[in-house]
């Protein structure tokens, strides 16, 4: 008996993409439960280890089939850490016709091979500084983050100190990809609080800024 793929599924729902290279890009995400980190700023803890429960196993056709019900094109898969079903994921991009693009988003602990065979995958990679507190050896695989396909790579990164962004300058020096600063927080009071110093920062370093606009129109609320 052929043994039927499925991944544990959290919630799809559209919205904009709210950060990084595609900011404001009408999209449907898909988020997957499970991560491998453990990250102390986390803004999704219920995709994490809060709601298991609540995930639904879902086959890449019945992705699909939720996938279909809006009317958008631009797929983002996201987490929780969605490298953990890249499997389930290559599955799912290959029933998809050929209208639809695809973003991944991704610590970029994990190589993304073998996605990295198929055409026009945007990887959204978010590598974790020590302000996550995380052990560094947990959260930045240096030989996984080589193995991203530059041209359709960008590196995203939550900042709120001189050292954060110390951290930022050194992994630039190692992986010479598009760099994006975003600030830290998981409320919009936070954000707002934390956005005119990385604004500063880009601007004296040549780096990307990226607002975290989820966060600032919508707050906590979830599913959008």
């Amino acid at each position: 008996m052929v043994k039927i793929l499925k991944a544990p599924v959290v919630e799809i729902f559209q919205s904009v993409q709210g950060e990084g290279e595609t900011l404001g890009v009408p999209s449907v995400f898909v988020r997957f439960y499970g991560c491998n980190l453990r990250c102390s700023y986390c803004d999704t803890p219920y995709a994490v280890d809060k709601e298991k429960n609540k995930a639904k196993e879902m086959t890449p056709d019945e992705v699909i089939d939720e996938i279909f019900k809006y009317d958008l094109t631009n797929i983002v898969f996201t987490g929780g850490e969605p490298m953990l079903y890249k499997r389930f994921i290559n599955n799912t991009i290959k029933k998809l016709p050929v209208i639809y693009t695809v973003e991944i988003e991704t610590n970029g602990t994990i190589s993304p091979f073998p996605l990295t065979l198929l055409c026009d995958i945007k990887f959204n990679v978010s590598p974790k500084l020590s302000n996550s507190g995380v052990k560094r050896s947990q959260r930045i695989k240096h030989l996984s983050l080589k193995t991203f396909p530059y041209n359709n790579t960008v590196f995203k990164f939550v900042v709120s100190t001189i050292e954060d962004v110390n951290e930022v300058l050194k992994l630039k020096n190692k992986h010479n990809f598009k760099i994006y600063l975003m600030p830290e927080g998981i409320d919009r009071k936070t954000i707002i609080k934390n956005s005119k110093f990385v604004i500063e920062q880009c601007l004296k370093h040549n780096l990307n800024y990226s607002p975290r606009e989820h966060i600032m129109i919508w707050n906590k609320k979830r599913g959008i």
